[in-house]
């Protein structure tokens, strides 16, 4: 986590904002977040997959199939469906 949170700092110093200008309103699971913390969405999970990534000695990269956002889970997915999540294409 050191690690996670050094680089997310790095990445406001350098003002590497993922979503910066666009006037968006992130919606969250407890509801908006405020567009300064909008145009942050994203960074901090990146800075966490950077972190991990940087620990690997061996690291495998998944194609695009494999991006499936977990909050499009509750909505896709019934809670009694067995199996893995569907995969977005």
């Amino acid at each position: 986590m050191t690690k996670a949170a050094a680089i997310f700092l790095e990445s406001l110093r350098a003002d590497l904002r993922p979503h910066s200008g666009t006037q968006v309103d992130m919606y969250a699971s407890t509801g908006l977040v405020g567009r300064d913390a909008s145009e942050l969405w994203g960074s901090n999970q990146v800075a966490l997959s950077v972190a991990i990534a940087s620990l690997a000695q061996d690291l495998l990269i998944y194609g695009r199939r494999y991006n499936v956002r977990c909050m499009s889970w509750s909505r896709r997915v019934p809670a009694s469906r067995p199996g893995p999540p569907p995969i977005r294409s």
